[in-house]
C-alpha cells in the first residue's frame, strides 16, 4: 500500500523567494522516494516549524523538511 499526498502546502521564511519553487521540487521528489511510510491517506498531517539555516543548498533544506514530514506521517499511523 502507498502514501499518499493530495495536497502539500509549504511556507517559507522571507529571503526565499527565489529558492522557493526549486525547494518545492525537491521535497516533492524526495517524498516520492521515500520507503518506509504507512499506506493510506491522511485528511491533514501537522508538521511543526522547521529551523533551517538559509546558508544551506537547496537540497539540503528540502531534505530536512522531508525529514519532518516522515516523522509526522510516522506519528499519525
Amino acid at each position: 500500500m502507498k502514501t499518499e499526498i493530495g495536497q502539500l502546502n509549504l511556507r517559507l521564511p522571507a529571503g526565499f523567494e527565489a529558492r522557493a519553487q526549486r525547494i518545492a521540487r525537491l521535497v516533492g521528489e524526495s517524498l516520492a522516494r521515500q520507503e518506509g511510510l504507512p499506506g493510506g491517506q491522511f485528511a491533514r498531517i501537522g508538521v511543526a516549524p522547521v529551523r533551517v539555516d538559509p546558508r544551506r543548498s537547496d537540497r539540503a533544506i528540502a531534505e530536512r523538511i522531508v525529514q519532518s514530514i516522515h516523522a509526522a506521517i510516522a506519528q499519525h499511523s
